[in-house]
């Protein structure tokens, strides 16, 4: 398998036109990657750009928003000498992807925008012109030197699903794969379908379209004229993996509805090794899809690599456009924009009718919790302090919550919950709970408990500070009390930090509302990057809860 070209990204770097790197052919420029296609007029889309990904690039959107064209325009502009494991060039052209109708197709240009192996940002027009009665695609010009760049590119299209049944196909003896290749079949078979009943394949055709590989070997019980359309989906696409492979140079793969046919599950699957079969031959994937099930993995296991550009994903907004139809294409959209659009209605909507339970210790970090997450976000969760129906029981200890996080993580999962731990819990705490997923904590620098934070909070402000005159209870009220009720002399900060927690709380008891008042006052006061950071684990943990019962994310 290839090396994989080291670039080095720059997105200030400007494009420029070949002539000013000194090519004298598009055949010459040796193309490591594509950035983007700019559309300047294509049907009823002008001034939009598509992104690709470093390995993925997922083109999404409503029927009717020319997804699977525009990923036309992506593969059609290259030319290449490879051939897919049947014999049949690599190449797709354009005809066989779509066709430009005489009646309303006009003229149309966009610019295809990649970088070399030298690491040069180059741009060139495509044009696509009309001849008398028919379209012609001009890449770069007319002139010497004008024409397809040399670059693996494939487009496939729906026509790989169309019923065995339906077609003249059977086994073609004479068409191999080597042994190395039939290993990754059966792996890439496994892998999708989580099977592993399979030890041979054999190509399958009808010399036409159709181009797949069937079961076979002494462990098959049937052969290709039983396979599913999901198994002939991935003996297709394996076909085109293989002729990148023996190419061995990089390129472009385009796969029209990769979901098609396959199970959820299996989405998933073929997407994860698509990205990492991407990596190990230095080709960028690109797919069209409907699949709600794969953007939303994308978004939940994938963040790293979308922030990286690793994964790029090209909403097409149906709603953002007007009368004229230019659709926004939107680069890596938030998650609640895609989901609206592809199901009319916002994930908050049916996360509220499965809320998630959230466990913390008692009534304070109940409180808290709720003074730092907002009303929205509370609306999507139930929280909860008893793990038992005693109403008198005042709450959870933190040692029976680490328990139920490291040793029954599955009851967690399976009860759609996850917990919140007070902010006194420390590091070497949590080290036996192997999913970081199922609790979060709340916030402190000091691993302070809440009743000792909110009283260091309290005698480090002035004595004239507003708050004191919104809680009802003057500063000098509280040192008071400490010194009288609770035992704390001096009432200082000093001394706040160097006794047990057990006597803030007895302070705490003194007057709960008041004390819930003081919890609200800290939290405002508390550092925007602090209950960002909070908010940000606190709803990875919820939107894991959310998917393993297969609901939308959630995004804030």
């Amino acid at each position: 398998m290839p090396q994989e070209t080291q670039i080095i990204e720059n997105d200030t770097q400007e494009y420029h036109n070949r002539a000013h790197y000194g090519y004298e052919s598009n055949k010459d420029i040796p193309i490591s990657k594509i950035d983007k296609i700019e559309i300047e007029k294509f049907r009823s889309l002008s001034g939009r750009e598509i992104k690709l990904g470093k390995h993925l690039t997922f083109i999404s959107g409503k029927n009717g928003t020319m997804k699977t064209t525009l990923m036309g325009l992506i593969a059609h502009p290259f030319s290449n000498d490879t051939k897919d494991a049947f014999g049949i060039p690599l190449k797709t052209n354009l005809g066989d992807v779509f066709k430009l109708s005489k009646k309303y197709d006009d003229e149309y240009s966009y610019n295809v925008c990649f970088t070399s192996t030298k690491n040069e940002k180059i741009k060139e027009t495509v044009n696509i012109d009309v001849v008398g009665d028919r379209h012609r695609i001009v890449v770069s010009g007319h002139g010497k030197g004008d024409g397809n760049f040399i670059f693996n590119t494939s487009f496939h299209n729906l026509g790989r699903l169309n019923p065995i049944v339906e077609t003249s196909a059977n086994e073609k003896e004479n068409i191999s794969l080597t042994d190395e290749e039939q290993q990754e079949l059966i792996k890439f078979y496994g892998y999708v379908f989580v099977s592993s009943n399979h030890e041979k394949f054999l190509a399958v055709s009808d010399d036409k379209k159709k181009k797949t590989f069937g079961p076979a070997g002494e462990k098959a019980t049937y052969d290709f004229n039983s396979i599913s359309s999901g198994e002939d989906n991935i003996g297709s696409i394996f076909n085109k993996l293989v002729a990148f492979e023996r190419a061995g140079n990089g390129g472009i793969l385009c796969i029209d509805e990769i979901e098609a046919s396959l199970h959820p599950s299996a989405q998933v699957n073929i997407i994860n090794y698509l990205y990492k079969w991407a990596q190990d031959n230095d080709v960028q994937v690109v797919l069209t899809t409907h699949s709600l099930h794969i953007i939303q993995n994308i978004y939940l296991n994938k963040g790293k690599e979308l922030e990286e550009n690793e994964i790029v994903i090209n909403f097409i907004s149906y709603s953002q456009a007007g009368s004229d139809k230019n659709y926004a294409i939107i680069s890596n959209p938030e998650y609640s924009l895609a989901y609206q659009e592809l199901t009319l209605s916002k994930p908050e909507d049916i996360t509220e009718k499965h809320k998630a339970t959230v466990y913390c210790e008692d009534k304070i970090a109940k409180h808290m919790l709720k003074s730092l997450l907002g009303q929205k976000i509370c609306g999507l969760i139930k929280i909860e302090h008893n793990l038992d129906a005693d109403e008198v029981n005042n709450g959870t200890s933190k040692h029976h919550l680490i328990n139920l996080c490291e040793n029954f993580p599955l009851v967690i999962k399976q009860s759609n919950s996850f917990v919140v731990l007070d902010g006194d819990v420390k590091d070497n705490e949590v080290e036996g709970i192997e999913d970081k997923t199922i609790f979060t904590r709340l916030p402190d620098p000091d691993y302070y408990a809440i009743e000792k934070r909110i009283l260091i909070y309290l005698l480090e402000l002035e004595p004239n500070n507003p708050i004191f005159t919104k809680i009802g209870m003057l500063q000098d009220r509280i040192k008071q009390d400490l010194i009288q009720e609770c035992r704390i002399n001096p009432p200082d900060v000093r001394t706040i930090k160097r006794i047990s927690p057990k006597s803030c709380k007895k302070w705490s008891k003194l007057d709960e509302k008041i004390f819930k008042q003081c919890i609200t006052q800290y939290c405002r006061d508390l550092p925007s990057e602090t209950k960002n950071e909070f908010k940000t684990n606190f709803m990875v943990c919820l939107n894991q809860a959310n998917a393993r019962l297969g609901l939308p994310q959630i995004t804030l």
